[in-house]
Parts: structure tokens; C-alpha cells; sequence
């Protein structure tokens, strides 16, 4: 079960994620090159791909506050 938190992230990142361009990818490491909706996909489903992600848009946003 998803923390009061976790939820509240998840849908700041799925928001973020649906804002950017339809047709752009994102390269990540061993798992290879992503789409927009692959990424969406493993954000929804919240496997570990989808945890990575998230904590990958949480520390961005996190460094971009404190800018």
C-alpha cells in the first residue's frame, strides 16, 4: 500500500511526465531507450522501474528548489 506521500509524488510525477513532448525518449542506463508512454506505464504500474523514475524526478525538482 502507497503512502498518503508516495501517492501525492507519484501524481506530481505522471503530471510532469504527461507535460512533456509525445515523441521524446529518455535513455536509462541497462534498460535502454524509453518513450514518453513506457515511461507513464512504469510510473502507473509503480514497479521498480517506476520507483527509480520517480525518485529520479523527486531529486530534480528537489535540486532545482534549491537553486
Amino acid at each position: 500500500m502507497e503512502s498518503k506521500d508516495q501517492g501525492e509524488f507519484k501524481k506530481l510525477v505522471l503530471v510532469r511526465l504527461q507535460a512533456m513532448p509525445s515523441d521524446i525518449s529518455v535513455h536509462m542506463g541497462s534498460v535502454g531507450e524509453l518513450t514518453r508512454e513506457d515511461l507513464l506505464e512504469h510510473v502507473k504500474k509503480g514497479d521498480d522501474l517506476g520507483r527509480k523514475i520517480i525518485a529520479v524526478q523527486l531529486r530534480y525538482i528537489r535540486a532545482m528548489k534549491d537553486l
